[in-house]
C-alpha cells in the first residue's frame, strides 16, 4: 500500500504565509533536496522621527545592516522660517526716514518682522553756523561722510565770508551725511546740515524670521508717502521634512538602520519599514 505525503507540501504552504514564492523555496526545490531560503524583503518606506535643526542642504541618507543591500533614499528639507527679502522695485517719492510698514502676508506662518533702509538724494543744506573770517578766497569742494555716495557740492569763500554750499550732484544716501570742509581756515568755521529729498526703498532686512511658514509669504509695503515699492521673500530650510525611498534594495530580514549625515544640521532621525514578502 502506498502512503501519500500531502501533509508535507501542505505544511510548507502554511509556513510561508506569502502570496508569491519570492525568495522561498518552491515544493519542487524541496523535493529535489534543495534547502528552503530565508524570508527576506525590501525597504518600502522611511518614516521621519525627528526633523532636526539648522540644515542648510539636504543631508545624506545611509541605509545599513539587517542583511540586505541596494536600497537608497533622499532627504527633503522643509522650509519653516523667512530668511531673506529681496527688493524687486524700490518705488519712488518716499520721504526720509521711511515711515511706512512692511508685513509678511500668508505662507502659513507668523512672526516675521523687518527693517527698511532707503536711498535718498541730497536736496539741500540748512545752516547751523554760517562762518566768518575765512581765507583764502576761493571755491572748495564739500566733504560728505557716512551712509552713501555720489553727492558733490562746492562752497565759495569771498571777502572772508563763506557762501552757502552749492549742490552739484545729489548722490544717494541712507541717512543725512555729515558735511565738512578742507582747504581753508576761518575764525568761525561754517557748519551745515544736509537735507534729503524723496527717495526709494533700497533694502529690507529680516529682523525676526518667524516660524511655521510652508510657502514664501507675500511682502506687503504700505504707507510712507511713496509708491511702487515691491519685494519678495525667501524661506530658509532648517529641518528635514521627509525621506523618500529611491531604491528598495533586497535581502532585508529586519528593518535596517537609517542614518542622516551632513547638510550642516543635527538631530534628524528616521526609521525604515520593510516588506518581508515581496
Amino acid at each position: 500500500m502506498r502512503a501519500w505525503f500531502g501533509l508535507v507540501t501542505g505544511a510548507f504552504l502554511v509556513s510561508t504565509g506569502c502570496t508569491s514564492w519570492g525568495n522561498f523555496a518552491s515544493p519542487a526545490e524541496t523535493a529535489a533536496g534543495n534547502s528552503a531560503k530565508v524570508c527576506s524583503g525590501i525597504v518600502t518606506g522611511i518614516t521621519l522621527t525627528a526633523a532636526g535643526t539648522n540644515y542648510t542642504s539636504a543631508p545624506t541618507v545611509s541605509i545599513s545592516g539587517a542583511g540586505g543591500s541596494g536600497s537608497a533614499a533622499v532627504a527633503n528639507l522643509v522650509p519653516t522660517s523667512l530668511a531673506t527679502v529681496t527688493v524687486t522695485s524700490g518705488g519712488s517719492a518716499y520721504p526720509y526716514p521711511f515711515s511706512g510698514s512692511v508685513v509678511a502676508s500668508g505662507g502659513g506662518g507668523s512672526g516675521a518682522t523687518f527693517s527698511v533702509v532707503g536711498a535718498y538724494p541730497i536736496a539741500g543744506f540748512t545752516p547751523v553756523v554760517t562762518g566768518n573770517g575765512c581765507s583764502p578766497n576761493n571755491t572748495y569742494p564739500v566733504n560728505f561722510t557716512c551712509c552713501g555716495s555720489g553727492g558733490t557740492a562746492n562752497i565759495t569763500i569771498s571777502g572772508g565770508f563763506p557762501a552757502a554750499p552749492t549742490l552739484v550732484a545729489p548722490g544717494s544716501y541712507q541717512c543725512p551725511p555729515t558735511v565738512s570742509f578742507t582747504g581753508f581756515t576761518c575764525t568761525t568755521m561754517p557748519n551745515y546740515n544736509t537735507q534729503l529729498g524723496l527717495g526709494s526703498i533700497q533694502t529690507i532686512t529680516v529682523t525676526a524670521s518667524g516660524s511655521g511658514y510652508t510657502a514664501a509669504p507675500a511682502i506687503v509695503i504700505s504707507g510712507g508717502g511713496g509708491a511702487g515699492a515691491t519685494a519678495s521673500g525667501a524661506l530658509t530650510p532648517t529641518g528635514v521634512g521627509s525621506v523618500a525611498v529611491t531604491a528598495a534594495g533586497s535581502g532585508y530580514t529586519s528593518a535596517p538602520t537609517v542614518t542622516l549625515s551632513g547638510g550642516g544640521g543635527t538631530g534628524a532621525t528616521a526609521t525604515a519599514t520593510i516588506n518581508p514578502c515581496p
